[in-house]
């Protein structure tokens, strides 16, 4: 058993974090020297997240989210616009892309049972903010920013009707 403070688990050894967690804020304001990608390119959101842990400010916004997967978990809304989303994470098969185009999206991911049953799901809501920043959690000054904690409470509240893969 391990003795904690307060409020604290009393069963439950503290995690042994090798970085500071970081905290993600809702804002309109860019830090100066804060690092984001440059429009219209791709890159990771978990590898942006990986630098706010090292200590570097992070922003991203509707332009400049990295893929589309990062712009829809970031809050800003579909970001899958053209691209059959619904079969990659179900079914796979053959997906008609724009311009006639064609991509085979093998055996797909196989979260759920059908492209119908993703659809239901959605993106999710568009957050109205500017955009996101993501600092080092340590010694995080509030100022007027709302914690991304209402955006992902709403993404926990979705999840929690999820019975599973094919429901």
């Amino acid at each position: 058993m391990v003795a904690r403070g307060k409020g604290l688990s009393t069963t439950t050894p503290p995690l042994a974090l090798k970085r500071s967690p970081v905290a993600v804020l809702l804002t309109a304001d860019r830090p100066e020297g804060a690092i984001q990608f440059k429009e219209g390119t791709r890159g990771c959101v978990g590898a942006m997240l990986l630098a706010a842990a090292k200590g570097r400010a992070v922003v991203f916004d509707r332009r400049t989210f990295g893929y589309p997967g990062g712009g829809v978990g970031l809050g800003f809304g579909d970001c899958y616009r053209g691209f059959p989303i619904e079969r990659l994470r179900s079914t796979g098969g053959q997906a008609a892309l724009a311009g006639g185009h064609t991509f085979d999206m093998g055996e797909g991911e196989r979260y759920m049972a059908s492209p119908e049953v993703v659809g239901r799901w959605g993106p999710g809501a568009a957050l109205l903010y500017d955009a996101v920043r993501v600092v080092p959690g340590d010694g995080v000054e509030r100022r007027g920013e709302l914690p991304a904690r209402r955006r992902l409470a709403e993404a926990a509240g979705a999840l929690a009707g999820l019975n599973g893969p094919g429901t």
